[in-house]
């Protein structure tokens, strides 16, 4: 039990707790599982990574049997909580591209083409794109995950997030390790760059 001035200093992770936290046993692996059994919400979608980051940072500077946890819990921890955020972006990604799909399905009924599935651009640098990797390394390659305001590919207006790039040029990069495609990216020297995107998920 803490003393009356342990319980009282607002600098403790325990401020007005009333029994300190000391755990035996613990390790990242373990904390992690528990986690792994917290991520899905009863609808089935995925819970958003704050609130498992709330649940690792509850015990972050927690002591195990009177000493700090070890600096390889903090790495694994952090390891996690970054594979879940790209967990969960390809989820809400992929979402929005079955609602896009849904609307886009309606919308072609009444104007057929106006939605098609492919797409290409030609966009000056900046172009104002983050890429991430697909999450599911089956189909590697990479999407759009942002477009940044005042760059060109906002000025074009016709890419979403979410959607695929399937070809840099004339190179074809989908399911290409995400790694190369950067390279293919940020390598370029032409001032325009051709972009070719699929809009659907990575397994179209």
């Amino acid at each position: 039990l803490l003393t009356d001035e342990e319980k009282n200093d607002p600098n403790k992770y325990y401020y007005n707790n009333q029994h300190d936290l000391r755990y035996t046993g613990i390790n990242v692996k373990l904390i992690t599982a528990f986690l792994s059994s917290k991520k899905t919400k009863a609808n089935g979608n995925l819970v958003h990574p704050s609130h498992l980051s709330k649940y690792g940072d509850a015990i972050k500077w927690a002591t195990v049997a009177g000493k700090k946890l070890p600096t390889e819990y903090h790495i694994g921890m952090d390891k996690f909580i970054r594979a879940y955020k790209k967990e969960f972006e390809f989820a809400e990604a992929k979402k929005n591209n079955n609602k896009r799909k849904s609307e886009g399905t309606e919308q072609t009924t009444r104007n057929p083409g106006r939605f098609p599935n492919y797409l290409t651009v030609h966009l000056t640098r900046p172009m104002g794109i983050l890429f991430e990797e697909n999450f599911d390394v089956q189909h590697g390659g990479a999407f759009v995950a942002e477009i940044n305001e005042g760059c060109s590919a906002a000025a074009d207006g016709s890419i979403c997030r979410g959607d695929q790039l399937i070809a840099i040029g004339e190179k074809r990069v989908s399911g290409m390790d995400f790694e190369e495609v950067m390279k293919l990216i940020v390598g370029g020297v032409e001032m325009k760059t051709k972009l070719s995107f699929f809009r659907g998920p990575a397994e179209s």
